[in-house]
């Protein structure tokens, strides 16, 4: 049976589990063990999709519309620097999974990579809180 459990519970999970071991050996009188399998789910498109929209608090379909709102032109401009940048993908697969022109992903990194402000500091905090989760994520 597989239980999805958050990366920052598994301590306490494995406490658990452990206790739970030690209670089935006394009541059985011989030892027990519970296996546990920690998977960590891949990293594609889709994960980076969904964390992205997490952060910022949008839908995906929202993201890769023509909807000019800063908070989704944010969420996209974070994507297509992580999807660079974590799944070294290619400009134009970027553009195509932000319903772009490969032309768009040259300066939404560029601006990640010039541009100074507020509005792109609010970004680039996003996007390291992004990877912090991801480095997280790989230690598992």
């Amino acid at each position: 049976m597989k239980i999805p459990v958050q990366a920052d519970l598994l301590p306490a999970f494995a406490k658990i589990v452990q206790d739970a071991e030690e209670q089935l050996t006394a009541l059985c009188g011989y030892p027990v063990s519970i296996a546990l399998n920690v998977h960590r789910e891949e990293l594609n498109e889709t994960v980076l999709a969904r964390l992205v929209c997490d952060e910022f608090g949008v839908k995906w379909k929202d993201v890769v519309d023509h909807s000019r709102m800063q908070h989704l032109v944010r969420a996209r401009i974070a994507y297509a620097y992580l999807c660079r940048v974590w799944l070294k993908k290619s400009l134009m697969r970027t553009g195509a999974l932000l319903g772009r022109d490969h032309t768009s992903i040259i300066n939404y990194l560029d601006q990640v990579q010039n541009e100074k402000g507020p509005y792109m500091d609010g970004i680039r905090a996003a996007i390291k809180k992004i990877e912090k989760k991801l480095q997280n994520e790989k230690r598992i």
